[in-house]
């Protein structure tokens, strides 16, 4: 919702229905209770909320596949968080973003780069290995390299991925 401050229209997609039926939720609602685990079955009850300022009229969201975006015409703006290293084909997302992203437009990258086996074939990540004389291939730079020719880099920073299990597990 926080991008409907700045853009005129918005489209979240994700692949988990129960999270586009929150979504949707909270775009009727306004807010929507939750539970949050603290520890086993210990649950914290809270509530979110659409943001101060935010236009939910101007969000829609759908379930979908992020490797088969189907037509979604020229964007101005792509916002792929969690998903370059749990795609099986990250370089055919990367290569629709490309395409699809207006120039002058804004492709917002933040991954992990944790690569695993269960989400993309070891042939098909953006480094994570050692090439064959045995040097780190880095994510930042093949995936850098891949959007340089159409994408000016304007910020890059290294934060901690948390993602909250529990109150004390992240």
């Amino acid at each position: 919702f926080e991008m409907t401050k700045t853009f005129d229209k918005v489209v979240g997609i994700d692949f988990s229905h129960s999270f586009i039926n929150a979504a949707l939720e909270l775009k009727a609602k306004g807010a929507v209770d939750f539970e949050a685990t603290e520890q086993a079955v210990l649950r914290s009850k809270l509530v979110a909320k659409v943001p101060e300022g935010a236009v939910p009229e101007r969000a829609e969201f759908r379930q979908g596949d992020a490797c088969n975006l189907g037509d979604i015409g020229t964007v101005d703006c792509i916002t792929a968080v969690n998903l370059l290293c749990r795609l099986p084909e990250p370089r055919a997302f990367l290569q629709k973003a490309i395409d699809c992203v207006r120039e002058g437009g804004i492709l917002v990258l933040v991954s992990p780069y944790s690569w695993l086996e269960e989400y993309t074939p070891p042939e098909r990540w953006l480094g994570g290995r050692l090439d064959s004389e045995g040097k780190p291939i880095e994510s930042h730079r093949v995936v850098g390299d891949m959007l340089a020719p159409f994408f000016n880099l304007e910020a890059r920073s290294d934060e901690a991925f948390l993602l909250r299990e529990h109150a004390r597990k992240f």
